[in-house]
């Protein structure tokens, strides 16, 4: 009945348009200049592509799939990207999705995604997902990961997300549907899906049902006021130009670095025995006739150098790569790095700091067709995984650790990106605490003929895990700073959202 009525709500559009399309030019557009349905119509019509049946349990579209880790998933130490988690994490959700609804579906945000311990390449993924909640043409989805241990068979709970999907229409208006709304000079009528209503069942069901609603408010309430923050703080983000773009490099730190090199290249060829270095009286001279003036370096500095080479040469030797891997690689080291006092509540007071523009990292990818998904765009797996791998470029400046993604924040896809766009993606440091930090990341496209459009953004919080203890890094970060105000009004709200985070934390160790 109501596929009936957008019918004829339709077709009664286009017969008034038609007959104001008839008027106006009889009178020369001059009395209606926008067409006699501007009297009427202010708004695009908005036709509903109505879901039968009207409400469907949770049960319909829950599911349990299972997936094996291997080594393209994982970095050198074996840990699994977690990038790499959230493309089986879009993929079931939007199968859930799609089964809930019976269309097409699209991701349009990802509200949360916590990391609680790390995965490793052997482990077995058990992927638990259904549609918590929807309203209007959207819903939430809800996926849980279970970690199963390949030695011992222990099961961990390892990760949850919240992702929002919007349902796309099957039906399309028709050719002349299209050609009387040009005539009208009127906007063609928005067709929107109207999902199923999630029936609750169970006392689990019925909570994480409440939960939704409960974030979707959140959402709402603060959407107005942040947004207008974060759009001022991602336009300071996307202007940001390294050193070398500016021609601000400080050229006396670069003549001291100029130097040590000068050294360390010397001393090495003396050790090698070049035939372009010698000693004469005390000292080690580098000279290359016609090309190169000579360059003297007192004996005993070389001397030194060669001596600390050595030492690092003979302790690489004892320890042995295949070993190192192996004992960075095995599980109980790193369960510490997502234990409750991986990431502390207090600020890390150090006594180096690091300007926020200094922890600028860029990446930049060409969308092919195997980044893509069945609609043909960008695929939301694909961007977070580059998203996490920018973040962990922009926190390096930090610390020289092995980065672990531990949860994601505010992720919002605007925009789709299709093949032979070009992707460019940024990251900064906002926050530092004792050993995490939070990266800001977005990311912009750019289409064949040059035109920029904004796709992407979000708060990633990583963890520092040192490289030859797998234990969080115990010595000091570099403290962030800068002088731009929307970067201090974004690092104020950081703490909240870590609150934030770890109180859902609690909440879904209880409910899920």
């Amino acid at each position: 009945m109501s596929h009936m009525m957008s019918i004829c709500q339709v077709t009664l559009h286009v017969l008034w348009d038609a007959f104001c399309s008839c008027v106006c030019f009889l009178t020369g557009w001059v009395l209606f200049p926008k067409g006699l349905s501007s009297l009427w119509y202010r708004a695009p019509l908005v036709v509903w592509d109505v879901v039968e049946p009207h409400q469907r349990e949770l049960s319909a579209s829950a599911f349990r799939v299972s997936y094996r880790m291997h080594p393209h998933h994982a970095d050198a130490q074996g840990r699994v990207f977690g990038g790499e988690l959230l493309k089986l994490v879009d993929v079931v959700a939007g199968i859930a999705s799609r089964r809930h609804t019976d269309r097409s579906c699209v991701t349009i945000s990802v509200d949360r995604v916590i990391f609680l311990c790390p995965v490793f390449v052997g482990d077995v993924l058990h992927l638990s997902v259904s549609v918590n909640r929807s309203w209007g043409s959207s819903m939430e989805t809800g996926i849980k990961i279970i970690k199963e241990d390949f030695r011992n068979g222990n099961q961990t709970y390892a990760c949850h997300a919240y992702m929002t999907f919007v349902a796309r229409p099957r039906a399309t208006l028709s050719t002349c549907h299209r050609f009387w709304d040009f005539i009208s000079l009127r906007q063609p009528p928005v067709i929107k899906v109207r999902v199923p209503k999630v029936i609750a069942q169970t006392v689990l069901d019925q909570k994480r049902y409440l939960l939704a609603g409960r974030r979707r408010g959140h959402r709402i309430r603060q959407s107005v006021e942040w947004n207008s923050l974060l759009e001022k703080f991602r336009e300071y983000v996307l202007s940001l130009k390294y050193p070398e773009e500016q021609g601000e490099r400080n050229w006396q730190a670069n003549d001291e670095d100029l130097a040590r090199i000068e050294k360390e290249v010397i001393a090495d060829s003396f050790i090698r025995k070049d035939p372009d270095v010698r000693v004469d009286d005390g000292m080690v001279v580098a000279e290359i006739p016609d090309h190169m003036e000579p360059i003297k370096i007192p004996l005993a500095e070389v001397e030194w150098l060669y001596e600390a080479v050595v030492k690092i040469e003979k302790i690489v030797a004892d320890r042995g790569v295949g070993s190192a891997l192996r004992r960075l690689s095995t599980p109980s080291f790193h369960q510490t790095a997502f234990n409750k006092d991986s990431e502390r509540h207090v600020d890390w007071i150090s006594s180096e700091t690091i300007q926020a523009e200094n922890t600028l990292a860029t990446t930049v990818w060409i969308v092919r067709p195997q980044h893509c998904n069945s609609m043909g765009v960008l695929f939301g797996g694909t961007l977070m995984r580059w998203l996490e791998e920018v973040a962990n470029l922009s926190a390096g400046n930090i610390c020289c650790a092995a980065w672990v993604t531990a949860a994601i924040d505010s992720m919002t896809l605007r925009a789709s990106a299709q093949p032979g766009h070009v992707v460019i993606l940024r990251a900064i440091v906002v926050k530092v605490w004792e050993t995490s930090v939070e990266v800001y990341c977005v990311a912009k496209a750019e289409t064949r003929e040059g035109k920029e459009f904004f796709i992407s953004d979000a708060f990633i919080s990583l963890v520092a895990i040192d490289h030859e203890t797998s234990q969080p890094v115990r010595r000091d970060l570099k403290r962030v700073e800068s002088s731009n105000i929307w970067a201090d009004k974004i690092r104020e709200t950081s703490e909240s959202r870590r609150q934030n985070r770890l109180s859902e934390k609690a909440i879904l160790q209880k409910v899920c």
